[in-house]
C-alpha cells in the first residue's frame, strides 16, 4: 500500500494476485472499521480514493479469514 503517508488516495499493489476476492480493511487505532473494499480476483493494482480524517490507521488485506497483509497507514 502506497504512498504512506497518504493524502487523497492509496494504491494497492498485489504482488501475488489471488484467484479469490480479497478484502481491504482500514481501521483507526481504536479498532473502528473506517473503510472496506473488495479486491477482485486477478487484479494486481488498484487506486482507492480516501475519505478519512488525518491520523493513524491500520490497513489489512484478507484472503478469506486470513490476514495476508497488515501495516500502519498514516493519512495527512
Amino acid at each position: 500500500i502506497y504512498p504512506n503517508p497518504a493524502t487523497d488516495f492509496i494504491n494497492v499493489l498485489v504482488l501475488e494476485p489471488s484467484s479469490e476476492t480479497q478484502l481491504l480493511r482500514i481501521f483507526d487505532y481504536s479498532g473502528v472499521l473506517r473503510f472496506a473494499a473488495n479486491i477482485e480476483s486477478g487484479v494486481n493494482n488498484i487506486q482507492i480514493p480516501l475519505k478519512l480524517f488525518p491520523g493513524a490507521y491500520v490497513a489489512q488485506v484478507l484472503l478469506g479469514k486470513i490476514i495476508v497483509y497488515a501495516k500502519p497507514l498514516i493519512v495527512l
